[in-house]
């Protein structure tokens, strides 16, 4: 939690500075999904990794990337029912690549989705739930995912779930590779 204030402070006062190489963003999507295992785990969840088997490079920061698929992935299996399934997977185009995050949750408030991405804003149905996080990981997705040049579209449905996906460039522009 602290990591991630600091993170989202310093991308706020323009002082982060991502550094950009290649990375193997399967590689990072698998590892992430290991860290989540467990949980998913305890609440007999699924947890389904579609990434291409051979790799695929882009330019990105490595620990920025991991920082957002970790958040999708914890926030997934924190709201995904019981005996339910999340999924990320990533697909890739020509000039960019796509990671989403789906799960058969109890799905965000319509109301709410507006707001989510702001520091400290919770939105869930569940307040037990809501409990357990600080509010902060879509806040840091979203300032991570704009620090790459990318797009964060959220899709829900209450009672239904949840679908976050994020568009990143496969190469930085240049001037933004450091």
């Amino acid at each position: 939690m602290v990591s991630d204030i600091l993170d989202l402070a310093k991308i706020e006062a323009g002082r982060f500075t991502p550094d950009f190489h290649d990375v193997d963003l399967p590689d990072i999507i698998r590892k992430c999904a290991g860290l989540v295992e467990g949980r998913a785990h305890e609440k007999h969840i699924a947890l389904r990794v579609v990434v291409p088997p051979d790799g695929m490079q882009v330019e990105a920061d490595a620990r920025a990337c991991k920082q957002i698929v970790l958040n999708l992935l914890s926030n997934a299996v924190k709201f995904a029912r019981e005996h339910g399934e999340v999924e990320v997977a990533l697909c890739a185009g020509d000039e960019q690549v796509e990671i989403s995050v789906r799960d058969n949750g109890v799905g965000i408030p319509e109301s709410v989705l507006p707001r989510l991405g702001r520091a400290f804003e919770q939105a869930s149905n569940n307040p037990m739930l809501a409990r357990e996080g600080t509010g902060l990981g879509l806040a840091l997705v979203q300032a991570l995912v704009r620090e790459h040049g990318g797009a964060v579209d959220i899709q829900s449905q209450e009672n239904v779930g949840t679908c976050v996906r994020v568009v990143l460039p496969r190469r930085q522009k240049v001037g933004m590779a450091a």
